[in-house]
């Protein structure tokens, strides 16, 4: 069974870090695979420490304005 997607810009295969899709510092995949029938349908980043302190460096960085949003703003967010 092979995978298709009709917009082939929604299949994301690196880390969304700071608001953007990125790849593994050292350009690691790793493969991502059917469970139901151990096909390999993508090779996504195999990121490691550096990228995830990023993750978490970034994280808490946003965390500070949205905390200042009521909660009908993040709502409105969310749902779009």
């Amino acid at each position: 069974m092979t995978v298709s997607i009709s917009d082939p810009s929604l299949m994301k295969t690196g880390a969304y870090i700071n608001g953007e899709w990125v790849n593994a510092d050292q350009g690691g995949t790793l493969p991502v695979s059917n469970p139901a029938t151990g096909e390999v349908v993508a090779e996504v980043a195999n990121c490691g420490a550096a990228e995830t302190r990023r993750a978490i460096e970034a994280a808490g960085a946003a965390q500070k304005s949205w905390r200042q949003r009521t909660v009908k703003e993040r709502a409105a967010i969310l749902r779009n």
